[in-house]
């Protein structure tokens, strides 16, 4: 089934960008960009790159937004970089607040008499290198509006465009689900360490009912644990290097209980089609925890011990980013069907403790605020960071009993593994999503002969 190809200016009702608004002076003199909640969101980029529209936002007053007034920004919008990965194309989330349009970004608004909005986004994701091929520039790629004005979009009729539209929620909606339940499940495990380890609740609260008497059901109620799980802390506190720690929990180093071993040092020329990849800092992401796509191909050599596998512990030991959001943040790493082997490279450390009841504890350890505290003091350079070979083996800190490890591993364990099912799941869902949708945007195949159910 051949569909009639259209040029993507004909489908639009706003191309715009931020400069439509005004000269730089008169921009300059009306808007202002606040870290503090305010009036509207300047939606940006990296919004888009983090997946975050709550805690990295900035702002800007209401005076600034009905400025902008010509870049406004609403769901269902599209918005697509001008510089710099230029091409590539986004879809404006609902937020609760008024939206207005940043820098260095075209807003493209699809005139829904003409086409569903939807379906022109995911035909401009689908096809991005054909987007990107507009672009121009040697050093910095640069699209105009009338390039994009220029693309061609292979337009269905509108039943089949929104047919493909629903098929695509149907596999995004899951993977966001996935995502969200994920998100979840590490922030109940790090609040439970934070509990547990950190802010000692149920030692204290122990300490207190032996002083003050009462019931240790109602203890543990409010806890939300249960008796036997509060039976296994402390009930006081005694002295040590550290200064007051839970009585019977033991002042440790890293070193005592685990193996810190860096990576691999490699050549670009040893970066080429492998079944072989290398975890490098882009596997980490900002603020810690793991990502896919960081992964390099790599075809050198390696020692046996600096091959990493799904559940290793990782940690970051360079950083080149301006607010040093990677140098000494944790990620655990997952498995890739896609190659057979996984090596960290020069920049990144595994930590291995002699014992898998340790691994999520330690995982939780570096989480801390005081062990994050605790790199950054230990971290060294200007342009580029680097994290002293001793801050993660040295790093001290108060090792619980081992009835408490193994109880929180029980825990835990659980939730991270339920973490690696959904990453799977998401993986599939993704390709799936790659591999039929051009060929439902092209004609190739419609959505009858798609006998996939998702939930499956």
């Amino acid at each position: 089934m051949k569909f009639e190809i259209v040029k993507l200016g004909s489908l639009l009702e706003v191309l715009t960008d931020y400069h439509a608004n005004g000269a730089y002076k008169k921009l300059k003199e009306n808007v202002e960009l606040l870290d503090e909640p305010d009036y509207a969101v300047m939606i940006r980029t990296t919004n888009f790159e983090k997946n975050d529209f709550d805690s990295s936002l900035k702002y800007i007053t209401e005076h600034a937004y009905n400025f902008l007034s010509k870049s406004k920004v609403y769901g269902g919008d599209i918005i697509m970089n001008k510089i710099a990965n230029a091409g590539s194309s986004y879809l404006i989330p609902e937020l609760e607040k008024p939206v207005s349009l940043a820098m260095n970004l075209f807003l493209l608004r699809v005139n829904t008499e003409k086409a569903n909005p939807i379906y022109v986004y995911i035909y401009l994701k689908i096809y991005e290198t054909y987007v990107k091929s507009f672009a121009n520039g040697s050093v910095t790629k640069t699209i105009t509006k009338e390039a994009v004005r220029s693309l061609d979009i292979q337009l269905p009729k509108r039943n089949i465009q929104d047919e493909v539209v629903k098929f695509y929620y149907s596999l995004s909606r899951k993977i966001t689900l996935n995502t969200k339940t994920n998100q979840t499940l590490e922030a109940l495990a790090q609040a439970i360490f934070k509990s547990w380890f950190v802010d000692l609740d149920p030692v204290k609260a122990k300490a207190k009912l032996k002083k003050e008497g009462g019931d240790l059901d109602s203890i543990a109620k409010e806890l939300g644990m249960s008796k036997k799980i509060l039976e296994l802390f402390p009930d006081e506190f005694e002295e040590s290097e550290l200064g007051l720690i839970p009585k019977g929990w033991s002042k440790k180093e890293i070193r005592d209980i685990a193996k810190t071993i860096k990576g691999k040092s490699y050549k670009s020329t040893e970066l080429s089609t492998s079944n072989t990849a290398l975890v490098t800092l882009k596997s980490f992401k900002r603020g810690g925890g793991y990502r896919l796509d960081g992964l390099k191909e790599y075809t050198g050599t390696y020692k046996e011990e600096q091959e990493v596998f799904a559940g290793d512990l990782v940690i970051a030991y360079t950083d080149v980013t301006q607010a040093a959001d990677v140098i000494g943040k944790p990620a655990m790493v997952i498995s890739d069907k896609k190659y057979s082997h996984l090596v960290i490279s020069l920049d990144v450390a595994v930590v291995r403790p002699e014992s898998d009841l340790l691994k999520y504890y330690l995982y939780g350890l570096a989480m801390t605020d005081k062990f994050q505290s605790h790199t950054k003091s230990h971290s060294t350079g200007t342009t580029v960071l680097h994290l002293s070979k001793k801050a993660v083996p040295e790093y001290i800190f108060c090792q619980p009993s081992n009835q408490l490890l193994k109880k929180y591993d029980s825990i835990v364990s659980p939730l991270f593994k339920l973490i690696n099912e959904n990453i799977e799941s998401n993986k599939d869902l993704t390709k799936l999503r790659e591999t039929l949708l051009p060929k439902l945007l092209s004609g190739e195949i419609t959505i009858d002969q798609i006998e996939v159910s998702i939930d499956e």
